[in-house]
């Protein structure tokens, strides 16, 4: 654990993962927090973080100072501005407070309180660059108790106000309003078997509104509104238990359910020649999406250097979609309305294993895994994200969607200062389901606040620039990386993968089924040739240094793959400064330096802690 914490302090993110996976226990927080931290995908990433606080409710109550091996109580507060700039700019001050205490049992809380200011740049539909000022405003309470060595509570809520007034004709208004609460409880029978039970709620709301565009020529105009709203939940419940000493088995079911409403209006006019001509275009979809899982997970310790495991879960994915469409042309005082529907509803259920391997001799780790899976409606899960050390891959499958996948790594340690490791996965993923709609997954924002980081190495970036958009593909990809600690104060890491893939994109026909119009395009944001090279310095004057270079071949950035970035390069550097004592922390950083896809950016963070 100390060994894996101090590897990631330095940026080798491959060594540190490798023995966290290693280290892996369901019956110890530090294994789920850690594992959050080196996780790309929000799924998996807020899956662990639950489990790690579920596990230890009073993990985020501890010094924002100083790691103890033995945390005691106390009550700690920070007070921070961030202030960061890219083609927008934003001016963040915060203050957190956060304490152990003896209350009831041993008692932890967070305290989270921020506001936003800034300016946004967006271009209109007729070209024009237009500016926004932006509100925003986060507030987030976490409470855990420890109410004997056996109960443990949680709770963490959210709310987020995010709001732009555009400097237009009309002054449109973008909106987003975000609630979130999710609370649990965990029963420790014994050290090696364990009960976690788990409910969260989102309710959100999204407006678009007040949109107005005239055309230089004054011979057109068009406004526009838009509305969405959301209420994902979950319940989930596991049971983990060691049958014997290399019998593991855990057993759980997860229900959730998601209901989507949005209605989207466009209208205009058009002056020509021979008259004035009118449009509008209502939308209204009603999407509910109800999703079931259950599942076993049996993992056998051989030997010592000889892993088996073995999953199956049984899921079921409900979908129930309704889109109405009218449109109305005016023209010279007639109207023509259409209509037109889509949608009806739609159940899969499968029953999918996960089968995975480790052999381990001496310094020489394989790992290889076969996973099938169905991306249930839920924001996380306390089931298992990973088979034999190798995690799911969530950022490609869409709610509802299915994944299958093979992938086999290898890792290997020499001197104690090296660390070689090697991969090659093959990924099959279908998002769109038989009613011709992609889902995006649920997302819930600020659970890693509570992690309470101090500092950030860019080696834990993720390395793919976007969620890709697309129908279904095909992703083959090998790569290897390598791990070096130079001295007590140096490291270098730089890896390179290599990529084949392949999209098919759908439309429907004129008779509203579903048919490929290509099977050629590319899954978006997926290079062909991906390569980094980072650093990290620490030094005894208490700075903390990490950059990383990338290199990527060109990708597209979209589903219809119309939008193509060329190749570039890349950089990411920041640099942190401690005072002695701790109290003052100053953070710097710039991102997408020399990119030619996007704009580069620049962050500032001051904090003094007590």
């Amino acid at each position: 654990g100390n060994l894996g914490y101090s590897l990631a302090f330095f940026g080798l993110e491959e060594w540190a993962i490798e023995l966290a996976q290693q280290s892996y226990s369901p019956y110890s927080a530090t294994s789920h927090l850690f594992l959050a931290d080196r996780y790309r995908g929000q799924y998996n990433r807020n899956s662990e973080l639950f489990q790690g606080f579920l596990t230890d409710p009073t993990a985020f109550g501890g010094s924002n100072r100083f790691a103890a091996l033995v945390p005691t109580t106390g009550f700690y507060g920070t007070l921070g501005n961030t202030y960061s700039k890219a083609d927008d700019r934003l001016d963040n001050p915060y203050v957190r407070l956060n304490g152990l205490a003896d209350w009831f049992g041993r008692s932890a809380y967070f305290l989270d309180a921020e506001q936003g200011v800034g300016t946004t740049h967006s271009t209109d539909s007729v070209g024009t660059k237009v500016t926004g000022d932006r509100r925003a405003e986060l507030y987030a309470i976490g409470l855990g108790d420890q109410v004997t060595e056996n109960v443990g509570l949680f709770a963490f809520g959210t709310k987020f106000r995010d709001t732009v007034v555009l400097r237009d004709l009309n002054s449109t208004i973008g909106a987003e309003n975000k609630d979130r609460v999710d609370a649990g409880m965990s029963y420790r029978f014994s050290p090696t078997a364990m009960t976690w039970l788990k409910f969260g709620r989102t309710n959100e709301h999204r407006l678009f509104d007040r949109y107005l565009v005239v055309s230089a020529d004054l011979t057109s105009a068009g406004s526009a509104r838009a509305n969405f709203s959301s209420r994902p939940s979950d319940i989930q419940l596991r049971h983990s238990m060691d049958l014997t000493p290399v019998d593991h088995l855990s057993l759980g079911a997860d229900t959730a359910k998601d209901r989507r409403v949005s209605s989207f209006l466009n209208a205009g006019i058009i002056i020509t020649p021979s008259g004035t001509v009118g449009f509008g275009t209502a939308v209204d979809q009603d999407v509910e999406l109800k999703s079931k899982q259950a599942y076993a997970s049996y993992v056998r310790d051989v030997t010592p250097a000889l892993s088996l495991q073995g999953d199956v879960f049984w899921q079921e994915f409900r979908q129930a979609i309704d889109q109405e469409t009218v449109t109305l042309l005016q023209f010279n005082g007639r109207n023509v309305p259409t209509f037109s529907s889509l949608g009806g509803t739609n159940k899969t259920t499968k029953t999918s294993p996960r089968l995975g391997v480790v052999y381990k001799p001496g310094h020489f780790t394989v790992r290889a895994a076969y996973q099938k899976w169905m991306q249930p409606a839920s924001t996380s899960s306390i089931a298992p994200v990973a088979t034999a050390g190798i995690e799911i891959d969530d950022r490609l499958v869409a709610a509802g969607g299915r994944g299958e996948r093979g992938r086999v790594q290898l890792h290997a340690e020499f001197d104690g200062l090296t660390q070689l490791s090697a991969f090659y996965d093959d990924e099959k993923v279908a998002n769109l389901g038989k009613l011709g709609f992609r889902i995006p997954v649920p997302q819930i924002q600020f659970v890693e606040l509570l992690r309470n980081a101090q500092i950030i190495n860019v080696a834990t970036q993720d390395l793919l620039e976007g969620v890709p958009d697309f129908d279904s593909g095909r992703l083959k990809s090998g790569g290897f990386a390598i791990n070096r600690v130079l001295s007590n104060q140096f490291s270098i890491g730089a890896k390179y993968i290599r990529s084949n893939d392949r999209a098919t994109i759908n439309v429907r026909d004129d008779n509203g089924d579903i048919v490929a119009s290509t099977e050629s395009a590319h899954i978006p944001f997926i290079p062909k040739n991906l390569a980094a090279i980072g650093v990290t310095w620490s030094s005894p004057q208490r700075i903390y240094f990490s950059a990383q270079a990338v290199y990527r071949s060109q990708r597209y950035a979209d589903r219809e793959n119309t939008s193509l970035l060329r190749s570039d390069y890349t950089g990411t550097v920041a640099v942190f400064y401690e005072t002695p004592g701790k109290r003052l922390i100053f953070g710097a950083g710039a991102g997408n330096l020399w990119s030619k896809a996007q704009k580069e950016s620049y962050v500032v963070d001051v904090r003094y802690r007590y």
